[in-house]
């Protein structure tokens, strides 16, 4: 958790938390650091690696990824979308009514509203968690409600239909659902929404972790079942990049709510305070991902588990992956935003 501290801007704020997107193939909690100017967001490989790619690549990738997702053009500006506030995006994409019927069947299939409601719970957590570390537990009741209204799920459902009407086509969404309506697709579909549920107790969380790296140490077979769906899925660069991202939208926030130490700091800086810390990053992705995935996966039989990684490797199910990280990093990088800008203007009330 982060951890307040002076906020000189050239040394960087500690990692912030932020609530962990849908499904296995969406990003978790993760705390935040990069090192801005050091890939070409540009470069030449796949944004969602192959085999093909070596480490370097990955991290260029997400380097590329984290700008697209930040809507920085070649030039290195901001795209002005960012500039619209949190509330008047989510208004604007309540309103458009873009989401087609096979995407909002997609959605439903794999139960979203619920999952946004569980989202919602995480969210208010690390709300807490942020009063206590940054504000010094002094948000109380003003901050709670803050919190909950940036992270409403009614709203951030209408937005994440809006997303990803936009970024997947009929024909995936109509093989998506044909799994994911399946006795077997919704089998898997409830056990994550349990998974995420119950990691939301503190001591559940902790037994599962204990139990993960009991199965890794011992390399079974079941961790090695679950290692390939994360391979096949990308999961652990998709997680790092996503909260990558969600950082830098958190000190842009912090920044553009005019907190003073941060008023002049420009983005080259606030992606490299961040970037510095992706080992950190990636460290606690591996260990959500493999705790989440060993908790929801555990009752799931071998063939099921084999038929969920092969839909994965399917073209339909890697566009929905694909959909699914853009549409939630985009979203909830908005909502990272939003929470900075909210720090900002609570922190600046407490020296009045």
């Amino acid at each position: 958790m982060a951890e307040r501290q002076g906020f000189e801007p050239w040394v960087g704020v500690n990692p912030q938390r932020f609530s962990r997107p849908p499904r296995s193939t969406t990003p978790a909690p993760l705390r935040g650091g990069l090192a801005g100017g050091l890939i070409n967001p540009a470069g030449g490989c796949n944004p969602f690696p192959t085999d093909h790619c070596n480490a370097t690549c990955h991290r260029g990738n997400i380097m590329g990824e984290m700008f697209k997702h930040l809507g920085f053009m070649g030039s290195g500006m901001p795209n002005a979308l960012r500039t619209l506030t949190i509330s008047a995006l989510l208004s604007l994409w309540a309103s458009l009514s873009l989401a087609s019927p096979l995407t909002n069947a997609v959605l439903d299939a794999m139960r979203l509203g619920e999952l946004m409601e569980i989202l919602q719970r995480e969210s208010e957590l690390s709300g807490q968690e942020l009063d206590d570390s940054m504000l010094d537990g002094t948000g109380g009741a003003a901050w709670a409600r803050t919190v909950s209204r940036i992270n409403d799920a009614e709203r951030l459902e209408q937005a994440l239909r809006a997303e990803m009407a936009q970024s997947l086509d009929d024909s995936a969404a109509e093989q998506s659902l044909e799994f994911l309506s399946s006795e077997q697709g919704q089998r898997i579909v409830g056990l994550e929404l349990s998974a995420r549920e119950a990691l939301l107790d503190p001591a559940i969380e902790e037994m599962n972790m204990a139990a993960m790296e009991a199965q890794r140490g011992e390399n079974t077979a079941r961790f090695a079942q679950v290692t390939r769906f994360v391979e096949v899925n990308d999961l652990i660069n998709a997680n790092v990049a996503g909260a990558l991202t969600g950082n830098v939208a958190f000190l842009r926030g912090l920044r553009d709510g005019g907190f003073p130490p941060y008023e002049r700091v420009g983005d080259s800086q606030l992606l490299a305070d961040v970037w510095q810390r992706e080992p950190e990053i990636r460290l606690e992705a591996e260990e959500w991902v493999y705790s989440f995935l060993t908790l929801a996966f555990g009752p799931l039989g071998e063939a099921d588990l084999e038929a969920y990684t092969a839909f994965s490797e399917t073209e339909a199910g890697k566009a929905l992956n694909r959909a699914l990280f853009l549409s939630f990093d985009q979203v909830f990088g908005e909502t990272s935003h939003a929470l900075g800008e909210a720090v900002a203007q609570f922190l600046m009330a407490e020296d009045i």
